[in-house]
């Protein structure tokens, strides 16, 4: 089977196997970190480990981001969605370790070493040398350094929180079990203590609560040699000086949401300090933070605040009531809000202000400017969907910069508002979208445009702003290049960044960016250099060094993650002399230029050729609306269903206007079908096919899959003759002719029909092209190297999808490329079938050429020197089977196949040959045996469709048959044309009985076997 492989290095021989007791005490002494998959997992842990000489011990995939020193791979190929495995297969570690054997793990790069899982839940190392395990591959990796020799272990992305660092992933799969996993890592804390081993989380966002905790830059500034403690909970007071303690009073923003919350909060974590947080409206504020005691109180925005607590703050938080701790407020809306914030920043002992402008208003004031969380602002490695963007409210010169932008066709997409123009209120993608969102867009964008806001609240004095607003660092942290207006504050944090002065300038600008890719990645990487102290993390140390004298921390601020460090500007800073890693894997520095810049930011598909039997999976949405149209629509699809010989899946939405759910699913009854239902919605199929989607990511790369829907359903009771034809035409030439489709699929990622080019208000204006009617194949390979969860959430959405997902020259046309937006390309119209789509549909027809049967088909050879009666089997599958047959000693067998096949008579007379006596039932189908009657055996060979098939083998072994044959279970461009779909049922036996054997060619026939134990009869 060929998977694409995103790697260069080939693998020309096995891999090496070692053996575990080799590397027994080999880091004695030393510091190792084991690394997961989880967000926490980023660029700066590898740079760390290169810096200080740390071990690195990763799990799975790790190796997307850097090169562990070793891999442990649990899990077998098939449980890895996508590429996933691939990146273990071409890991470059020292060694991978695994328990699986060599066989199903498959050919791997690195040496293996072949370990023993132990105790489940354990805690001790086995004399044998097994390895305690649990669910969590990350367990087996800290039992594997404590075999090593380690002293210290730092665990990082072992998270339990959504998504991976590499892709939105969704829910960890093992949530569910946290508080066992979350004792199970407690309990080997504990133990390791008691052996002098230090275990530490890493990670600012685990949701592991039972591992004494540390930041990263915490756990490089301690000592290696430093004396383990005696008892688990003391290890992060040994190892750190005693936490300050910050309790931060939150405000929830309409624009952004909790950004400042989840920011602060992370930033606490990061830095090892004590921290809590309530929001301002609390009722039982000043009894949390009373009992807290913090050092710091630090509150946000602030005039909510005020207002709720009013004369209450001095007396129960202020000095004047003589608190043991320190009072501050951040006001984020400077200079917009200065005559009111001034009007009570006084009650607080410090007042930080997001721009110095307004510093000379309050009283003892100290500037901290705005920044980023990068627990979500970080790079993506991948294809960026969008050309540019912008996510804010909305004012007058906005509104006039962004229009000007979509006029010259440059703007993608645009969040917040609200918008007065018509165009930017098409291109809106939500009015709100929460931080984590936006971040995401963030990460999917390639250039964001910053406009500062020109309403000012409260501000008489018309104080112009200098600071730089969140926007510019969290996209640049994202790797979106940010394009603005001018600011002094803001060129002189980021000198490089492309500033603009007027609505021509703006356009002139992006568009050169777009073009010159090398200038665009050039500039970026210069801004992205300037991030590493802009983090929340740098806000809150700041803040700590004003208000309470302290730096907190032991030694140089952690570079933010995934981002490169800024150039030193000492000439005479030596080389470093720690070890090196291999080179962080990330986008190229200039990439070339192709002609369509909506492609530009897309990975190379790099498609190798497909498989000789791919599986095709169906994905096929219904909204069954009472009437006879959902019903032609499911006849059309069961006419044809037996081409999908993988997964066949049903959406089903229902709302007052559709039939009963029952009588839709006794449609599919006997067809193999699986169901998602749920309520419709005015979002349509958007709804539900990324449900389907997603169960298709768990299958195999060199897969295929199919979407369609049922056309028509809204018109009833009367579906419009143009629609109905539209729909006949899109199953014929999407389904009937296999072969063409696949010759589409080996050079390209999706084919469909009637294509047209362009952007359109109905899909929001995106995607760059679509195929009209949304029936289209795909090739997983490429689909699950995309950005594929992004499918718009409107009506039309999944029709815009694949031309946001694909540059139509990575696609194909099946029938009519190149539709205009002309009204006479239209096929809701009957004009368009009289004058293009009929008489294209007839030259497709016309065009249309059966695939001839293979000649050994087309002309049996002879069996046992008889060509009569005809026998449509192989010879040597035939005479093995018979073997097995008579081996059996069955008496009596059932044949079921068409009245003209041989298969019977062949029986009979090699029974008669071999002096064996054997009775033969030749039906049509197998519940055609009298009720009551037993057979030994089946042989089935008669409508090779699944659900007949299916149907025989059940009734035969319901019969008793202890040996059950079927013929023809190969899978072939021959058998899928044939709509012939045995290889299917044969799949589900072989699940069950997996002593099943068979004998089988490449491109018709084969014969599986299947013998029953006694006690399953």
């Amino acid at each position: 089977m060929n998977i694409a492989n995103p790697l260069p290095a080939p693998m020309a021989e096995p891999a090496p196997t070692l053996v575990l007791s080799g590397f027994e005490g080999r880091h004695r002494g030393a510091t190792l970190v084991v690394c997961g998959c989880g967000t926490s997992l980023t660029a700066e842990v590898a740079e760390q480990a290169a810096r200080h000489g740390w071990v690195t011990i990763g799990v799975n995939d790790v190796g997307r981001l850097f090169t562990p020193d070793y891999l442990v791979v649990l899990n077998p190929p098939r449980q890895f969605r996508g590429d996933r495995f691939t990146h273990v297969r071409n890991a470059q570690a020292r060694a991978l370790f695994t328990q699986l054997s060599p066989q199903v793990l498959g050919p791997v790069n690195a040496p293996l070493v072949q370990i023993t899982l132990g105790a489940n839940g354990g805690t001790e190392i086995g004399h044998d040398g097994s390895l305690p395990h649990t669910q969590n591959s990350p367990y087996v990796a800290v039992c594997l350094a404590v075999l090593m020799g380690a002293k210290r272990i730092g665990l990082i992305g072992v998270d339990f929180t959504e998504h991976h660092f590499f892709a939105r992933s969704g829910r960890h799969p093992l949530s569910a079990r946290l508080a066992r996993i979350d004792q199970e890592y407690g309990a080997l804390a504990q133990a390791l203590t008691a052996r002098g081993v230090a275990l530490v989380n890493l990670s600012p966002v685990s949701r592991l609560q039972r591992l004494p905790r540390l930041s990263l830059s915490d756990f490089a500034g301690t000592a290696a040699t430093l004396a383990v403690p005696t008892a688990a909970a003391d290890i992060a007071a040994n190892i750190a000086p005693r936490a300050r303690r910050v309790f931060v009073v939150n405000h929830r923003f309409l624009t952004c949401g909790e950004v400042f919350t989840d920011g602060l909060r992370h930033a606490a974590q990061a830095l090892g300090l004590a921290h809590a947080d309530a929001n301002w409206d609390d009722p039982r504020l000043p009894e949390k933070v009373a009992a807290f005691q913090p050092d710091l109180l630090l509150v946000v925005h602030g005039r909510r605040f005020v207002q709720r607590w009013g004369e209450r703050l001095v007396h129960r938080f202020g000095k004047a009531h003589s608190a043991p701790w320190h009072s501050a407020v951040w006001l984020v809306d400077e200079p917009y809000e200065v005559d009111d914030t001034a009007s009570w920043s006084q009650h607080f002992d410090t007042v930080f202000v997001n721009d110095p402008v307004t510093l000379p208003r309050h009283q003892n004031a100290h500037a901290l400017p705005m920044a980023f969380d990068p627990v979500h602002c970080h790079e993506v490695l991948g294809p960026r969907r969008h050309r540019v963007g912008f996510i804010g409210g909305s004012n007058p010169t906005r509104e006039r910069m962004l229009l000007r932008l979509a006029d010259a066709g440059l703007l993608s997409y645009v969040v917040g508002g609200p918008w007065r123009s018509a165009v930017l209120q098409r291109l809106c993608l939500a009015r709100h979208v929460p931080h984590a969102q936006t971040a995401a867009l963030y990460q999917q964008t390639d250039i964001v445009i910053n406009v500062f806001r020109d309403q000012h609240h409260f501000n008489a004095q018309g104080l112009a702003g200098q600071s730089l607003n969140p926007r510019v660092v969290e996209a640049l942290a994202c790797g979106a290049l940010v394009v603005s207006e001018p600011r002094s504050e803001l060129l002189q944090h980021f000198p490089e960044l492309p500033v603009f002065d007027g609505d021509e300038a703006l356009v002139a600008t992006v568009q050169r960016l777009l073009t010159d890719r090398a200038e665009h990645d050039r500039v970026l990487a210069a801004c992205r250099a300037r991030l590493t102290q802009h983090r929340y993390q740098d806000r809150l140390q700041e803040a700590l060094r004003v208000t309470l004298g302290t730096e907190h921390t032991t030694g140089a601020p952690a570079p933010h993650p995934s981002l490169p460090a800024a150039p030193s500007t000492d000439p005479s800073a030596a080389p470093s002399t720690a070890p090196m890693r291999p080179a962080l894997r990330r986008p190229p520095a200039v990439r070339p230029a192709l002609p369509d810049l909506s492609s530009r930011t897309r990975v190379a598909l790099n498609l190798q050729p497909l498989v000789a039997a791919p599986k095709r999976h169906l994905l096929y949405h219904l909204w069954p609306v009472r009437g006879s149209t959902w019903r032609w629509n499911v006849e059309q699809l069961l006419q044809r269903i037996d081409l999908f010989n993988g997964r066949r899946i049903v959406a089903i939405v229902s709302d007052e206007r559709t039939e009963d759910m029952a009588v839709v699913r006794a449609a599919f009854a006997g067809h193999g079908v699986s169901f998602i239902e749920g309520p419709n919605s005015a979002h349509g199929e958007s709804d539900t096919f990324p449900l389907m989607l997603a169960e298709l990511a768990r299958e195999h790369p060199d897969d295929l899959g199919f979407y369609a829907h049922a056309k028509g359903v809204k018109y009833e009771p009367q579906c419009p003759p143009a629609v109905r034809r539209w729909a006949e035409v899109q199953y014929a030439v999407s389904l009937d002719r296999w072969p063409e489709v696949r010759t589409h699929l080996e050079r390209h990622a999706m084919t469909g029909l009637l294509r047209r080019m362009g952007r359109y208000a109905n899909h929001g204006h995106v995607g760059d092209w679509h195929y009209s009617g949304t029936f289209f194949w795909f090739r997983h390979d490429a689909v699950f190297r995309r950005a594929w969860q992004d499918v718009p959430r409107f009506y039309g959405g999944v029709e815009a999808w694949p031309g946001m997902l694909f540059a139509a020259p990575e696609t194909s046309c099946l029938l009519l490329d190149g539709l205009s937006e002309r009204l006479r390309d239209l096929p809701y119209h009957e004009r368009f079938w009289q004058q293009r789509g009929n008489p294209a549909f007839a030259q497709w027809q016309r065009a249309k050429q059966a695939l001839p049967p293979p000649p050994d088909l087309l002309h049996p050879a002879p069996f046992d020197g008889e060509a009569s009666p005809r026998l449509e089997q192989r010879p040597e599958e035939f005479a093995w089977w018979l073997d097995q047959l008579f081996d059996s000693g069955a008496q009596r067998l059932l044949v079921v196949a068409p009245a003209h096949d041989g298969v019977a008579a062949h029986v009979r007379r090699a029974a008669a040959r071999r002096s064996r006596a054997i009775e033969v039932l030749h039906l049509p189908r197998a519940d055609a045996l009298p009720a009551g009657d037993r057979i030994d055996a089946a042989f089935i060979d008669g409508d090779h469709s699944y659900a007949a098939c299916r149907r025989d083998a059940d009734a035969a072994l319901a019969a008793g048959a202890r040996l059950l044959a079927l013929h023809d279970i190969v899978d072939s461009d021959w058998h899928a044309a044939s709509r012939c779909c045995v290889s299917r049922v044969w799949a589900e036996l072989t699940a069950q009985h997996p002593q099943a054997q068979a004998r089988m060619g490449p491109d018709w026939g084969g014969i599986g076997l299947i013998a029953v134990p006694a006690a399953e009869l």
